[in-house]
């Protein structure tokens, strides 16, 4: 016998879902659990990235600090060298001063000393004048007394020097 194919029939009804599996309910399970993970991990990222933030902002903070205190630094290491500069200046200066009046000392007491032989030697004269009972001349005199005066007045510039 014969039979004829007859077209299939496409059934317009909806297919209903088959009863999930254990299985297939525990994935899904699993799955919403790996969600949630996944979003505190997500969170955990955001607030790591802010602290990164938050730190490179306070870096470079820290860092504009630093090059100021930098150049404030160096600054005063300029300011430090010139007045070491000055110093030396002043003390060279001090030193050629010393010098000079250790020269001005020295010519000083060859002074004091001429001024005691000139002395001793009016005194002498003075003393053989008066044995003699013969008054010096006024002439003389009035030589010693200058001589005197001009070593009293060398004397004085000296020790005002």
């Amino acid at each position: 016998k014969i039979t004829k194919k007859s077209p299939k029939k496409t059934t317009t009804k909806k297919k209903s879902s088959p009863p999930k599996s254990t299985k297939q309910l525990r994935i899904e399970k699993r799955v919403v659990e790996l969600e949630k993970l996944n979003q505190v991990i997500l969170q955990k990222v955001q607030l790591q990235e802010d602290i990164v933030q938050r730190t490179t902002r306070q870096l470079h903070h820290v860092s504009a600090e630093l090059s100021h205190q930098v150049q404030h630094t160096q600054d005063s290491l300029a300011y430090r060298q010139q007045i070491k500069h000055t110093l030396d200046d002043h003390a060279a200066q001090l030193h050629h001063m010393m010098a000079k009046m250790h020269a001005l000392h020295a010519s000083y007491e060859q002074v004091l000393h001429s001024q005691r032989m000139v002395r001793d030697q009016m005194e002498k004269t003075r003393a053989i004048a008066h044995q003699a009972k013969t008054p010096p001349s006024p002439s003389s005199m009035e030589r010693m007394g200058q001589l005197e005066m001009a070593y009293q007045r060398v004397f004085q510039k000296h020790h005002h020097q």
